[in-house]
């Protein structure tokens, strides 16, 4: 959730600390909510995106950025790892991620679809994330 966000760091130069540039309330709620579980966005580049989870910096090289469209109901980024994998992360309208989900069961699907139309009937906004590792010959 942390790379796939439109936030940008700046240093500022009288505090010498990094401030985040938040393009919209999604975005930010999904940063305190990163926050509250020790993944924190540290800094992002044109090909970089440099995450602090739980303390220990972990740095991903930026490969493609497939921005929103109407069209597709997402936005998708592929990064490829520190281990040199190619791992694909997008986020998006439920409507257009669910059907595209590989679910470890009838019983998984069952629980994430109830929580969502749970979420969506309170007038909750909602939104998928999801990931899948690419092999050398799909990326």
């Amino acid at each position: 959730m942390a790379m796939t966000q439109a936030i940008n760091a700046q240093l500022n130069l009288a505090t010498d600390k990094f401030e985040l540039n938040i393009n919209s309330p999604d975005e930010e709620a999904f940063q305190e909510c990163m926050n509250m579980v020790n993944y924190t966005f540290a800094t992002r580049n044109t090909d970089r995106i440099t995450l602090d989870i739980m303390g220990n910096k972990k740095m991903f090289k930026l490969i493609e950025t497939l921005p929103f469209d109407p069209y597709r109901k997402m936005m998708s980024i592929v990064v490829k790892n520190s281990d040199g994998g190619y791992v694909l992360y997008s986020k998006g309208a439920d409507s257009s991620l669910l059907p595209k989900t590989v679910f470890r069961d009838k019983k998984e699907k069952e629980k994430i679809v109830k929580a969502i139309d749970g979420y969506a009937s309170k007038g909750y906004r909602t939104m998928v994330f999801c990931r899948r590792v690419l092999s050398r010959n799909e990326y």
